[in-house]
């Protein structure tokens, strides 16, 4: 991963973020604007009860996602991507986030929900190892083990050219 770096946001991320979400073709994003958008990072930046990342190189910022730390519960989500990023720059930021929790808050499950019509994402977790735990009519409940995870985070490195992580 020697090219690509995490690193925690800074409220001067608040505009990019906003315009991803502005520009994403999903019909999932909860509506936001301007103003409330950069209250609920302001908000949650404050708090200190999780951590809110990106995920870059050089070149480019392939996206942000979050985490927090609710009633000894470890969840992730609003997990948002650069369009210019490629599929392999987007798919090793959700290994290197989810390794990155894992190992920064000790626990040996991380929770998260993914909006039911939004199978290219929950179909992605599952293949990581995710398991459903719930369904209503709008999101799918998962629960993610750090042992499963583990595993399933070395074969996916493995099948990355060695050369450009």
């Amino acid at each position: 991963m020697s090219e690509y770096h995490l690193e925690p946001i800074k409220l001067e991320d608040t505009e990019l973020i906003y315009f991803m979400r502005s520009i994403s073709k999903s019909k999932v994003l909860k509506p936001t604007d301007r103003i409330k958008n950069q209250t609920f990072i302001r908000r949650f930046l404050e708090n200190k009860e999780g951590g809110y990342l990106k995920f870059c190189n050089s070149k480019e910022i392939v996206g942000y996602y979050r985490w927090q730390n609710n009633d000894e519960k470890v969840t992730i989500g609003s997990w948002i991507t650069n369009p210019s990023s490629g599929f392999k720059e987007k798919i090793l930021f959700d290994l290197e986030f989810k390794l990155f929790v894992f190992n920064e808050t000790g626990t040996d499950y991380l929770f998260f929900e993914v909006e039911r019509n939004n199978s290219t994402v929950w179909r992605h977790h599952e293949r990581l190892g995710a398991e459903l735990i719930r369904e209503d009519q709008v999101e799918r409940h998962y629960r993610l083990s750090r042992t499963v995870f583990k595993y399933k985070y070395n074969e996916k490195i493995n099948r990355f050219n060695p050369r450009t992580i």
